[in-house]
């Protein structure tokens, strides 16, 4: 019998460093990720309103959910550059 997937653990945001929470960088991290040409000016508005929230573990779950939309972001279609992250597609575009 497996226990594995029978609880979820839960972060405990009251007792995390605040220098370790990750809205301390949301501003840095959606801004960034717009110039790497991740399409999302759509998330801008909630992601300011985010970041007026008084600190607190409501705060950080929705950073963790901001969090999850940067890294499932799709490239934005007319952004120029095509920077694959994956080794393989880095390898791909190596010139011999």
């Amino acid at each position: 019998m497996s226990y594995k997937n029978s609880y979820k653990i839960a972060r405990n945001y009251d007792k995390m460093a605040t220098w370790d929470a990750y809205w301390k960088q949301l501003d840095v991290e959606y801004n960034q990720s717009l110039e790497e040409g991740l399409d999302l000016e759509k998330y801008k508005d909630i992601i300011t309103a985010v970041q007026k929230m008084e600190n607190s573990s409501y705060k950080a779950a929705m950073s963790d959910v901001i969090s999850d939309i940067i890294l499932n972001a799709e490239m934005r279609e007319d952004f120029k550059y095509n920077e694959p992250s994956d080794l393989e597609g880095i390898r791909a575009l190596r010139k011999p």
